[in-house]
């Protein structure tokens, strides 16, 4: 009865700024494409899952004074890439420690203005970040007021034997 997966009727655009990935952004397109794409769209599909590499940035995206060099890429992406005049549906930040560069007190609330210019926008945001070794959020907690919802993927820790890979996912969200 339920579909957990479909291919869509209309045209999305993705944005993928790869902080943390320098030199495999091929690789890594290669990984997210092949096997996914639905058959007769791949053409169409590639062009529209933009996928930059941003590990040579040197700026906290979340500082007010850098905000609009995002909201730039953004026009610059609809206007430019993939198809034209179509807007980014989905900006996906791999990784958040390295799109803030470093976190302080203020962080969190500069970070949330800027997301919240992104949704005005109509763009679904997609925030990689990783957990500490007790599987909890790394820095201030208050970044996480923002969210809509939260996942959290990781392995059986019960069963660690064997290639990653092949290791049975959990998936938790809040």
């Amino acid at each position: 009865k339920e579909k957990w997966w479909a291919v869509p009727s209309r045209i999305h655009k993705v944005l993928y700024l790869d902080f943390e990935n320098k030199g495999h952004m091929e690789n890594k397109k290669n990984i997210f494409q092949n096997g996914y794409f639905p058959t007769g769209k791949e053409q169409e599909c590639r062009a529209n899952l933009i996928m930059e590499d941003a590990s040579l940035f040197d700026i906290d995206f979340s500082a007010p004074e850098n905000h609009q060099q995002l909201l730039d890429m953004l026009e610059d992406t609809k206007k430019n890439k993939g198809t034209p005049g179509k807007a980014v549906d989905l900006l996906v930040i791999d990784t958040y420690t390295a799109f803030i560069k470093t976190e302080t007190p203020a962080t969190a609330a500069n970070f949330k203005a800027l997301m919240n210019k992104i949704r005005n926008l109509n763009i679904a945001i997609l925030i990689v970040h990783h957990a500490n070794s007790e599987n909890e959020v790394r820095g201030f907690r208050s970044k996480m007021d923002s969210f809509c919802i939260t996942l959290n993927l990781s392995c059986d820790e019960t069963k660690p034997e064997g290639d990653v890979t092949e290791q049975t996912r959990i998936l938790k969200y809040e």
